[in-house]
């Protein structure tokens, strides 16, 4: 796994598409665009189990805890679904690039309740046709055809658009009869991350989009670290890109 910082954006185009694409995503993730202060690296977990015998088939949603301080510092991190069911694993991440990641032990995560980090929260779409989503009084308009969802970190600084452009679902184009021209089954999607002090977009990630990244895609642990579920072919939720913003 690798880290990336970015100097400047003029160097960062190319840096990070050479970056990411040696990490080996199967999504072939493009960052093409983020803001100085930003680090971001791979993150996988080998495993999501419900017991020792039985993987986790659908989590959709991961569960934080913070442990240890300064340079120790780790977010304790366990899968889960919407009916509170956890994972039988847990994973540290050190909040340091390049991000490593370790088993943890039960007794790790069940010492860290006291630091156990807020969730995102989730902002709604008034319906029209201008894609665009205002918060705290600010615009903030999304690179896809068709949003997915938004969210916000824990005490607002952060908001992040996932949204995505049109695909063929059927695989046999858009027209009809035995000439017709085939289209990408699936179109391409983007996450957006905006500064919700100025209303600058700070970070734009674009990858394929499928199946995996319908919905839940976006997941904060505490007020600056995110996580994006972007891998295709792996299982969902074991390979993602971790940022952590200033």
């Amino acid at each position: 796994m690798r880290h990336f910082t970015l100097p400047n954006r003029s160097a960062a185009v190319a840096l990070l598409s050479t970056v990411l694409v040696g990490c080996g995503t199967e999504a072939n993730l493009r960052v093409q665009q983020s803001a100085p202060g930003i680090q971001a690296g791979f993150v996988e977990f080998p495993v999501w189990r419900l017991t020792p015998d039985q993987p986790f088939p659908y989590p959709d949603t991961f569960v934080g805890r913070l442990a240890g301080e300064g340079a120790k510092l780790e977010i304790l991190v366990r899968a889960g679904s919407r009916d509170a069911v956890l994972s039988l694993d847990c994973y540290a991440i050190r909040l340091q690039p390049p991000f490593p990641v370790r088993p943890a032990r039960a007794s790790e995560w069940e010492a860290a309740v006291a630091g156990a980090l807020p969730g995102k929260q989730n902002v709604y779409r008034k319906h029209g046709s201008t894609p665009s989503l205002e918060f705290r009084g600010r615009t903030y308009k999304w690179q896809g055809q068709f949003w997915r969802e938004t969210s916000i970190s824990p005490g607002g600084r952060w908001l992040v658009h996932y949204s995505h452009d049109d695909g063929d679902w059927t695989r046999i184009g858009r027209g009809t009869g035995p000439f017709a021209r085939g289209t990408p089954a699936k179109g391409a999607a983007y996450f957006e991350a905006f500064d919700t002090t100025t209303g600058n977009r700070v970070l734009l990630a674009r990858t394929r989009w499928s199946d995996e990244l319908t919905s839940g895609a976006v997941e904060w642990i505490g007020a600056r670290h995110l996580m994006l579920t972007v891998n295709t072919h792996l299982s969902f939720r074991q390979r993602c890109l971790f940022v952590a913003f200033p």
